[in-house]
């Protein structure tokens, strides 16, 4: 799966998800599984499915994250190092916000090139 298939605000949404349902109790695993039952565009179901499935093999977030060939690096590695520090719901919460700021920066950036054209 190609990283271009979800868009920065999915990602976000996606990552804040998963924190508030870690929150309220629910596992990492059940927890995609749920949003995927939720998810209207397929691609993202589908990489919600695998993701629950690599889990419930017994997989890391991280692990299955890195497997998906979705999501960059840095990214894995900061909910990697979450995991092992047992703040992996907070890591979600700071992923999430990264990538609303990217999603607010690419807006600002298109907009400030495309105004002065008009």
């Amino acid at each position: 799966m190609e990283r271009s298939m979800i868009s920065n605000l999915a990602m976000a949404d996606i990552f804040r998800q998963l924190s508030m349902l870690m929150h309220a109790g629910v596992t990492l695993c059940d927890g995609c599984s749920l949003i995927a039952e939720e998810e209207s565009n397929g691609k993202t179901a589908a990489l919600l499915r695998e993701l629950s499935q690599q889990l419930q093999q017994g997989a890391s977030f991280a692990q299955a994250l890195r497997t998906s060939g979705v999501f960059p690096k840095h990214i894995v590695g900061l909910l990697e190092m979450g995991e092992r520090a047992g703040r992996t719901e907070k890591t979600l919460l700071a992923v999430a916000e990264y990538y609303e700021e990217q999603h607010s920066l690419k807006n600002y950036l298109r907009n400030a090139v495309t105004y002065p054209v008009m």
